[in-house]
């Protein structure tokens, strides 16, 4: 009886996964026309008839996919199945009806209210705390360990649409374009098409990118995984799209997470010597893409030599006038700015790109901090109870990533935190 339940749940995960994958890449690369409720009433229909687990593993793989699905109607239904079939943890329903009220208040100073906007924001919150302070996720490995695997699954098809649509519309020379910056993955993408569908801008791509790449990894090198090539593969493909954003963060946290992760493979040998011939295969493969690929090499040393590097693409100076917009109105420091209307109540209208920085202007510094103390708290628990490091890497990597974008408004930006934290459960396992 048991087996039977078990094939079923597998059954209907493949079919969900399927189903979303079918219907996104008939629309947004073959080109059809479809209506976003027959998305919503697809997923629906999973959602209802899905068990607990089942659950948990559609909205892993939908994270990464909400930039062109319809998240407003999607995440609020997840929600509210959660609290009526489910149940939420004391401490999660706190977080959610204090951070809900202060974002209603700080609405009332808005020129228009936004209920659409609300309601998503305030479900994608929901849905991040149900997952860190969940304890049916929590003390459940397999669970945890189907979830980041679906995560990635979903960041796969992500990587691979913009791949396709990008390439699809770009001109002939595009390599040369970004052998000149003229071109990135994410930003031409996003420009050249209206309408729902799968579009990041280059920044916010690099991120899913970078996280895929460091997530598969700690995949690949678990002695007990048996589909290792599978997430070597899943690897590259998230490297190979991280190169082309161009992005200077992507980067960097590439080489420091390379780092870190051969300091902690040095104590174990096999796995240090397997990671080793790993790099030395990647860098045989980098220097044939060099020799073929010239103008891939231009454009990522020309982001480095930009002329606006030092304020970094004039983010400093937005950092800085926020702050002072910020300090200017007393309640501001109490209740903050408000998530979906920063721009307005402070009068400046280029994105912050700080998630600590966000967090303070949009909840004033007593929300900032309960939404930290929240996150830190039960990562602290989770710190301590690893006895694998290699799984600290995905949630130091969605920490250090969202410090140079944004956390809460885009609200899909701080979905992968949950997938952060889920990775790092893992480490406890040994």
């Amino acid at each position: 009886m048991h087996l039977l339940l078990e094939k079923e749940t597998n059954k209907l995960i493949l079919i969900f996964v399927f189903g979303v994958c079918l219907l996104l890449g008939l629309r947004d690369l073959a080109g059809l026309e479809i209506n976003k409720f027959i998305i919503v009433g697809f997923c629906s229909i999973c959602f209802f008839v899905s068990s607990f687990k089942n659950l948990v593993l559609m909205v892993s793989f939908l994270i990464p996919l909400l930039c062109g699905m319809p998240g407003t109607y999607l995440m609020p239904l997840v929600l509210l199945l959660v609290l009526t079939k489910y149940g939420i943890s004391k401490e999660a329903m706190l977080l959610i009806l204090f951070f809900t009220c202060l974002e209603i208040f700080d609405s009332l100073f808005y020129t228009n209210f936004a209920f659409n906007d609300t309601v998503q924001y305030c479900s994608f919150l929901g849905i991040l705390f149900f997952f860190v302070y969940s304890t049916e996720i929590k003390n459940n490995f397999k669970l945890q360990y189907d979830a980041c695997r679906y995560y990635l699954y979903g960041s796969s098809f992500l990587c691979l649409a913009i791949f396709t649509s990008t390439i699809k519309t770009a001109s002939d020379n595009w390599l040369n374009l970004f052998a000149n910056g003229w071109f990135r993955f994410g930003d031409v993408q996003a420009d050249e098409f209206s309408g729902m569908m799968l579009k990041l801008n280059a920044n916010s791509l690099a991120y899913f990118a970078c996280i895929g790449v460091f997530l598969a990894l700690v995949y690949a090198l678990n002695k007990k995984e048996k589909n290792k090539s599978l997430y070597y593969i899943i690897a590259a493909v998230h490297l190979i799209i991280g190169i082309f954003t161009a992005s200077r963060t992507f980067f960097i946290l590439t080489l420091l997470g390379t780092v870190i992760m051969v300091f902690i493979l040095l104590k174990t040998k096999r796995q240090f010597l397997l990671f080793i011939s790993i790099l030395l295969t990647i860098t045989f493969f980098a220097i044939v893409g060099i020799h073929y690929l010239p103008n891939v090499v231009d454009g990522i040393v020309n982001r480095f030599e930009d002329k606006n590097i030092a304020t970094a693409g004039g983010r400093t100076k937005l950092f800085i006038a926020y702050f002072d917009a910020f300090l200017e109105n007393p309640r501001f420091l109490l209740t903050g700015t408000g998530v979906l209307g920063y721009k307005e109540m402070t009068g400046i209208y280029g994105s912050i790109h700080n998630a600590l920085q966000q967090l303070i202007i949009c909840l004033g510094i007593p929300g900032s901090i309960l939404f930290l103390i929240g996150l830190i708290v039960p990562c602290i628990k989770d710190v301590r109870a690893i006895s694998n490091n290699m799984y600290v890497l995905p949630l130091l990597v969605v920490c250090l990533f969202l410090q140079t974008i944004q956390i809460l408004n885009p609200c899909q930006l701080m979905l992968p935190i949950a997938i952060g934290f889920l990775s790092l459960r893992l480490g406890r396992q040994k």
